[in-house]
């Protein structure tokens, strides 16, 4: 287990966060978020803008860019916000919200586990489940195994747990063209089968977008403060 990883389980396990930057003056006093589309359903029209009107419409607003996969920083982030507003402002369900913007080498975590297994998604781009330490078979980051009790610290962290709590996962649409790629070239398919396949499988909470820097700026757009991963 990483140094930053433990770090992480520590900070989960206190409730220990910071808020320091709810002080931004573009916090806008308006009322509750929409919750995310129902999981399974991928994304129908071109572009939905739907995750950037509901992040306007919170009382605090944050966007999280995560253009690595790292140890799942971003979601890290994005909880970090969300309970630093619950302790520091008071903040009801529903009155903070969070945009993390998955693009660049992060994308695959954008697709759910299906895709991970179909296509060996952890061996071929190196990337290792937390719960095995080994290549993920599965996106490492979507959930914790039901059973496993050795990182439960983790599940307020996963995407599954922030899509519940109103996050969403605007997510770049150019990268996924390129891991469509990869994956065509390795499996000897076209890529726009590849492509469609994976806007298939967006998880909980995600929606395409024409690229990762545009919707890091449509959040700010609407006034949700910005933070890097």
């Amino acid at each position: 287990m990483t140094e930053r990883r433990e770090f992480f389980k520590r900070i989960a396990a206190s409730g220990v966060v910071l808020a320091a930057s709810a002080a931004d003056p573009l916090f806008a006093a308006a009322q509750a978020v929409n919750p995310p589309a129902p999981p399974g359903q991928g994304q129908a029209t071109a572009w939905d803008d739907s995750w950037a009107t509901a992040l306007g419409a919170a009382k605090y607003k944050a966007v999280i860019d995560g253009p690595e996969v790292e140890d799942g920083t971003m979601f890290w982030y994005a909880h970090a916000w969300l309970e630093g507003c619950k302790q520091a402002l008071g903040a009801a369900d529903g009155e903070a919200a969070a945009a993390v913007v998955i693009r660049h080498s992060a994308i695959p975590l954008a697709y759910g586990d299906a895709i991970w297994a179909k296509y060996d998604l952890g061996k071929k781009l190196k990337i290792k489940d937390p719960v095995t330490d080994k290549k993920a078979v599965r996106n490492p980051y979507l959930s914790v195994p039901t059973g496993n009790t050795a990182i439960a610290w983790m599940i307020p962290l996963t995407i599954t747990a922030l899509a519940g709590r109103g996050v969403s996962f605007p997510c770049c649409n150019r990268a996924t063209r390129f891991l469509a790629g990869q994956i065509a070239g390795w499996t000897k398919q076209e890529r726009n089968t590849v492509y469609e396949e994976l806007k298939a499988n967006l998880v909980v909470g995600a929606r395409l977008q024409p690229t990762g820097i545009y919707a890091t700026m449509r959040a700010q757009q609407v006034g949700a403060a910005f933070m890097r991963s």
